[in-house]
């Protein structure tokens, strides 16, 4: 059987995930965090964004929740939350909910000392749609250009192509 050497992206790869120091570089963006989109605007998942610690050390004001279920319950009264009770299908009709998700965070974040945490079970699909679909309401970016800007921001982004074709 012939061996090849590592190239240098393999060889880096082995050298990252075998070190056992810890790690200032930790990339953020493909875990348990939220993820700054804009300054303001953080994307997450289900999990973290029902963490009262997680909420209180961003300074999280208001909050989308993409999810099927009603959790509005779980947050700290002082928060205030749209519920956005979408499910992760191609067939459903994300659309309806982007005008009043862009109304909500435009709102929000018109307050100089609010923070917005938009969430669904992952953020992967369902709450990174509504984020683009901010971004293409209130910035110069197109469909495309936002869900890549998402994408380069959350590495984990793969919204749904029925999302997509709705953006």
């Amino acid at each position: 059987m012939i061996s090849f050497p590592p190239t240098s992206w393999q060889s880096s790869l082995i050298q990252k995930t075998t070190s056992r120091r810890p790690r200032d570089d930790a990339d953020q963006s493909h875990g348990r965090a939220a993820t700054a989109i804009t300054p303001r605007l953080y994307l997450t998942d289900y999990h973290t964004a029902r963490t009262p610690d997680n909420l209180a050390r961003l300074g999280i004001t208001h909050v989308v929740s993409a999810i099927e279920f009603d959790i509005t319950g779980v947050f700290p009264p002082h928060i205030q939350v749209l519920h956005v009770p979408v499910h992760d299908s191609v067939g459903e009709h994300i659309c309806r909910w982007f005008d009043p998700v862009v109304e909500f965070i435009k709102e929000a974040l018109d307050k100089e000392d609010a923070k917005v945490l938009v969430h669904c079970f992952q953020g992967i699909s369902r709450s990174p749609i509504l984020i683009c679909a901010y971004l293409v309401a209130t910035t110069p970016m197109h469909a495309l250009e936002s869900i890549k800007h998402v994408q380069a921001k959350r590495g984990i982004v793969a919204p749904n192509i029925g999302f997509c074709r709705q953006l």
